[in-house]
């Protein structure tokens, strides 16, 4: 993550990797770095392997009922397909994480910028609205890169939030 936050996605993929040969680590814990290899693959415009380290952080990560912890995968799901042009799946699954955490920030943003990138001044900047309105209380969970910088599912990279 730290490496993250100086903006070198090459050296938090190879921090990433450095968990595969690890043995014994807890279903949990490879979810979520698979997951956060996923969204790496979105910046990295490698949509075969986000959608590989997607499925499976999503197999492993099965059970886990924080109620954070959905939401994330949705909006990685629609950033997923956002990033191989699939804008009505994106759009989709983004409604879906607002529906499962209103309060998430997150959502709310990347559905923004899809509505603008399609023209929806209005819809976008109400979203917009609605995320800054829940800036303060999104309480992000650290532990998934999507928590601490944006990705840009079509020309790829990061920025921090």
């Amino acid at each position: 993550m730290l490496s993250l936050l100086d903006g070198q996605v090459p050296a938090a993929e190879n921090h990433l990797a450095l968990v595969d040969p690890i043995p014994d680590v807890l279903p949990p814990a490879r979810a979520v770095v698979a997951l956060n290899r996923a969204f790496l693959a979105v910046a990295d415009k490698q949509p075969v392997q986000a959608l590989a380290f997607l499925k499976a952080g999503e197999k492993l990560a099965v059970g886990n009922n924080a109620p954070w912890f959905n939401p994330k995968i949705i909006v990685l799901e629609g950033l997923a397909a956002w990033s191989v042009d699939d804008i009505v799946q994106a759009e989709k699954l983004f409604r879906t994480a607002i529906v499962a955490r209103p309060t998430s920030e997150v959502p709310h943003i990347y559905l923004a910028q899809l509505l603008a990138a399609k023209t929806d001044a209005t819809g976008a900047q109400a979203e917009r609205d609605t995320a800054a309105a829940f800036h303060l209380f999104d309480q992000e969970a650290p532990v998934f890169a999507q928590s601490i910088v944006w990705v840009d599912p079509i020309n790829g990279g990061i920025k921090r939030h």
